[in-house]
């Protein structure tokens, strides 16, 4: 008989804390890909760094870096622009090719995918539901809940928590990713973003391989540019109340839509 340390509500250990180390995994890449407070947070945090460590080494990826550059500022500013599409795109839609009306089929898509799980995007934050780092945040947010499936529920939710994550991945990373680890990668190949570029890459490749998903090639092209959407969707609206799933994604109120 397995003893706790073997196996927790059904599932051996191992499986358990590789599923959580995944999380801390995509938890870094969104706060290395989103606003430079969250990062900086995330950096200064001795317990994650820890954590960080372990767990790229528990999956076998490329290490993360060890600290964010001083020029934070001017780095972002350089890779990423000010614009939705300036710089490297971090906006995954901008990738898709196809009618110019799909990217807003492809962000009510993604809307619909964070309402399903009781959350939405934290408001006064400027990310787009298809900014890289929100969905980062969701797959860490459905790691979680896969490794609480695992330690809590029976074979039937813990496949339903892993058919969430793949369906999510399928549509999102899986997708995009690549393209934009590459486009990353060669802009700041010896710098810390192009660490955390080799880092996103090998854990999309790694979580394709674990799902039997198929990562796009990494040549992806930019759509059409007219019309733009805007990146600041919300921008307006007051900061949320401390709290909620993380920096970008937050409980949906149930009096939201």
């Amino acid at each position: 008989m397995p003893t706790r340390s073997e196996s927790v509500g059904g599932a051996p250990r191992a499986r358990v804390e590789e599923t959580l180390a995944r999380a801390v995994v995509w938890r870094f890449l969104a706060a290395a890909l989103g606003e430079p407070g969250d990062l900086r947070a995330l950096a200064g945090d001795e317990a994650h760094r820890r954590a960080l460590a372990r767990a790229v080494q528990r999956l076998g990826l490329p290490p993360a870096p060890p600290a964010p550059p001083a020029a934070l500022e001017e780095v972002r500013a350089r890779l990423f622009g000010h614009s939705v599409r300036g710089g490297v795109c971090l906006y995954t839609s901008e990738y898709v090719g196809g009618p110019l009306f799909q990217p807003s089929h492809q962000l009510a898509d993604l809307e619909g995918w964070y309402r399903a799980f009781g959350l939405t995007r934290a408001r006064g934050r400027r990310e787009r539901a298809d900014h890289l780092a929100v969905q980062c945040e969701f797959l860490a947010f459905l790691s979680l809940r896969e490794a609480y499936a695992l330690e809590r529920e029976g074979a039937e939710g813990q496949a339903a928590a892993a058919g969430a994550l793949r369906g999510f991945l399928k549509e999102s990373l899986a997708a995009c990713g690549p393209a934009v680890a590459a486009r990353l990668e060669g802009e700041d190949r010896r710098g810390f973003y192009g660490q955390v570029a080799r880092l996103l890459r090998a854990m999309v490749r790694s979580e394709c391989r674990r799902l039997g998903l198929r990562p796009a090639p990494r040549s992806l092209a930019l759509r059409p540019p007219e019309p733009e959407l805007p990146a600041a969707c919300g921008a307006s609206e007051p900061a949320a109340e401390p709290g909620g799933a993380g920096a970008l994604l937050q409980i949906r109120s149930a009096s939201e839509p």
